[in-house]
């Protein structure tokens, strides 16, 4: 029987490091809370020169075979490209870099994934919705970005649910027929209420930022991090001293990954200004991350296509994650509703702002990339 509970979980984890790793002589396991979709573990091993820790995930259940290689793909080829803050995946005994862990729940046999990483030096400082960065922070967190899309340069991993995922532009359209069906069979929870209100009109707004063919082609597609907020992220000082969580990693506009970053980065969650973007973060996050590219031939710093295309890139990233929210909450049981209703209120609030600040936006996106 699989159950979740801590100490059956830690024993698992024990069970697999000693099977299928060689690491030294197992420790201890215990697990670094704070995730919301995988759960990850600090493992301590014995070896000649002292103790060694390393960290260890348990996959979502959710998660393929095909995404968790796409993923470790992806890392290692940005650590050959020379992005050494991205963690290192530790090979199993047999060379692999996952375990299939085999368990049987009410009778029917499932799968859990398993991985190990190197430690990433430095501290967790902030949280998901913690923004408060001072400005070498945000400038070192951009300029990461910057170096992270360059590594990502020639990439051609092996075909697989990675390299499949449908793009930004791809999703919106499919979004329609999950938010008509959201809507047609919600109850009459306050999650429930919210999608009833505000459902029509996010369907609305996906058809305002969408973007033509011809300019999707002069965007420069990459693997993109996909989650790059600064609670995913190390610090060492003001640096950046290691960048975590490859889990939403595919192939994409590099445009995507850098607005999806705005919201995170420059999000206003508390006080008069909750529910908007602060710009002159936004300038300097932009400034930061083209610097960054200017000095690499790839991707190159935003094009006029890409500056032009920011603020219907901004809202297509506040529905993608508004989208990433409501099916999180109905995919996982025991969800706090309270938690993942204020997600969602933050990010419609942030699209009614957007829509009243295109012309600004679209100034200040300018403004940032000269």
């Amino acid at each position: 029987m699989d159950t979740d509970n801590d100490r059956d979980l830690l024993r698992r984890a024990e069970l697999i490091v000693k099977e299928h790793y060689e690491l030294g002589e197992f420790v201890d396991v215990s697990e670094i809370h704070g995730g919301y979709i995988n759960r990850t573990f600090a493992l301590h091993v014995r070896v000649d020169d002292g103790e060694r820790i390393y960290a260890m995930r348990r996959y979502n259940p959710s998660t393929s075979d095909d995404d968790v290689q796409f993923e470790h793909e992806v890392i290692t080829h940005l650590r050959k490209n020379g992005f050494l803050l991205a963690a290192r995946v530790i090979p199993k005994k047999d060379g692999g870099t996952y375990v299939r862990e085999h368990l049987h729940v009410h009778g029917r046999a499932v799968h859990r994934l398993w991985a190990v990483f190197e430690y990433l030096k430095g501290v967790v400082r902030y949280t998901f919705v913690d923004t408060h960065l001072s400005e070498d922070e945000l400038k070192n967190c951009a300029a990461t970005l910057a170096r992270l899309h360059h590594a990502g340069r020639d990439f051609s991993g092996a075909a697989g649910a990675g390299r499949d995922k449908p793009k930004i532009m791809d999703i919106l359209p499919t979004l329609r027929n999950v938010y008509s069906e959201n809507v047609r069979t919600t109850g009459d929870e306050r999650f429930d209420r919210f999608l009833l209100k505000y459902g029509k009109e996010v369907l609305e707004k996906m058809d305002h930022c969408l973007i033509s063919e011809g300019d999707l082609q002069e965007m420069p597609e990459l693997p993109i991090h996909g989650d790059y907020h600064q609670g995913n992220l190390t610090y060492d000082g003001a640096r950046v001293a290691g960048v975590f969580d490859f889990d939403w990693t595919k192939i994409d506009l590099r445009l995507f990954d850098v607005a999806q970053s705005l919201l995170y980065f420059c999000a206003c969650w508390a006080g008069e200004e909750a529910g908007s973007l602060d710009l002159e973060k936004v300038v300097l996050f932009l400034k930061s991350y083209n610097d960054g590219c200017r000095e690499a031939a790839f991707p190159g710093p935003l094009s006029a296509t890409e500056q032009a295309c920011m603020p219907r890139m901004l809202s297509a990233a506040s529905l993608f994650v508004m989208h990433a929210i409501i099916q999180s909450f109905y995919d996982y049981e025991n969800a706090d509703a309270e938690e993942w209703l204020m997600g969602l209120n933050h990010y419609m609030r942030i699209l009614h702002w957007m829509e009243e600040e295109r012309d600004c936006i679209a100034d200040k996106t300018r403004l940032a990339c000269t």
